[in-house]
């Protein structure tokens, strides 16, 4: 099992690096988008399986709970993985809040306590200044992502605003009087395409497209809960 995972990392990690440049039009292929899900959730997906393993191995004495506990975050982070990618490749969807968020924010919380339940038992005999060093660095954390997420985006869209094109309304009434008339020229007239009416059909299911308009107004916590993971 060991070689097998060292294959799959190298292969996984070659295959990120000869086919990650974008195309001419500044995009990645949909063949690389659906070969590097596979590489990463399969990796997931096996690891998670080994975790549940080795909780129902009569070979483990101690801590099976932990196996538990991580073997269950990573099979929701496989279950993430999915959805994400069937949600913004698949069914043409906004990834920016999907089904798929909420199985990642599961897993955060199986795999801090699968962690916790590992070292708790331990009793860890620290200082009381070394737990406020670990608390601290937690929390700079936190401000560190809200800051450059939220404070530094919202002022580079600040700093650059959209530009406007003047037009008739826009323009002040004096310039349009005083601006000299030339007769223009009438233009051929072109002849008429009929518009095409019939929308594409929608390749996402309707639950889908219902659990997306029931996800867009909770963007926001979505972000937050991410930064305090």
């Amino acid at each position: 099992m060991v070689a097998i995972g060292i294959i799959w990392a190298l292969f996984a990690l070659m295959f990120f690096l000869l086919f990650s440049s974008p195309g001419p039009d500044g995009t990645k292929p949909a063949w690389f988008l659906l070969g590097i899900t596979i590489l990463e959730t399969g990796a997931f997906a096996a690891s998670g399986i080994l975790c549940l393993r080795n909780w129902r191995s009569s070979q483990i004495v101690s801590g099976r709970n932990v196996w538990l506990w991580i073997g269950v975050g990573l099979l929701f982070y496989t279950m993430g993985n999915l959805f994400f990618f069937l949600w913004g490749n698949v069914w043409g969807l906004d990834p920016s809040v999907s089904l798929g968020d909420f199985f990642y924010i599961f897993s955060y919380i199986f795999l801090a306590a699968g962690m916790f339940k590992a070292v708790l038992p331990r009793r860890l005999n620290l200082e009381p200044p070394q737990w406020l060093i670990i608390v601290g660095v937690g929390l700079s954390g936190i401000l560190l992502a809200y800051f450059v997420n939220y404070l530094v985006v919202e002022s580079e869209a600040a700093a650059f605003p959209v530009r406007t094109v003047q037009t008739a309304e826009t323009i002040p009434a004096a310039v349009l009087v005083d601006a000299p008339t030339t007769p223009e020229a009438a233009p051929e007239s072109a002849p008429v395409v009929p518009a095409d009416t019939e929308a594409p059909p929608p390749t996402a299911p309707a639950f889908a497209v219902a659990i997306d308009d029931f996800l867009e107004p909770v963007e926001s916590v979505v972000g937050l809960l991410y930064l305090i993971g």
